[in-house]
């Protein structure tokens, strides 16, 4: 399991900019989205840095809280779940290909491995997976600052992609439960 960075440290990357970027355009909420961000959020992802760069992840906060308003928490979802396609398909498609042939093509076998995968995107995110049965279990993810709603719902987007690239049908993301302070939720899974 990957440490928690210090505190504060949430850290987006320009691979995930530019995944945001692309994402919100082919939906037509680019300018839109921007025109509600701060300056230096609609900067982040209007121009984004290197692929490789970090960045702190404010952007990503303020993105994904100014999403929901606009277009709903299901937008959000959709959003997560539409980067993960891309990405896997572009960048990352080689990473995606070893991960199942290592450790098999079950979502039972790749959540536990879930912060692995997203360390090229963001840094600071840790991700605890507490199976229930074989086909199904809780995913807790947990940050050193607050979470907005829109921003656990482009995740649980994201968790829908695993189940998809195994080639299970039907599966199911809950919506987030958070803990007192934002700083931790917890989504049940199945499929």
């Amino acid at each position: 399991m990957r440490q928690m960075q210090s505190e504060g440290t949430l850290q987006a990357s320009g691979l995930l900019a530019r995944s945001y970027r692309k994402a919100l355009g082919e939906r037509g909420l680019l300018v839109p989205l921007c025109a509600r961000l701060s300056p230096a959020s609609a900067r982040a992802i209007s121009e984004p840095p290197g692929p490789v760069s970090w960045t702190s992840a404010a952007w990503v906060l303020e993105t994904t809280q100014a999403l929901q308003l606009l277009a709903g928490r299901e937008a959000c979802r959709e959003l997560g779940l539409a980067m993960s396609h891309d990405m896997v398909g572009g960048v990352l498609a080689p990473m995606a290909k070893t991960a199942l042939a290592l450790f098999g093509s079950t979502p039972a076998n790749l959540y536990p491995r879930l912060g692995t995968y997203t360390a090229l995107l963001m840094r600071g995110v840790d991700f605890t997976w507490t199976p229930t049965d074989p086909r199904g279990g809780t995913l807790a993810f947990r940050t050193e600052v607050p979470m907005n709603d829109g921003f656990a719902a482009v995740w649980e987007g994201a968790f829908l992609f695993l189940p998809e690239a195994c080639g299970v049908k039907g599966a199911h993301v809950r919506a987030a439960r958070f803990d007192a302070g934002g700083r931790s939720a917890q989504v049940t899974i199945s499929w």
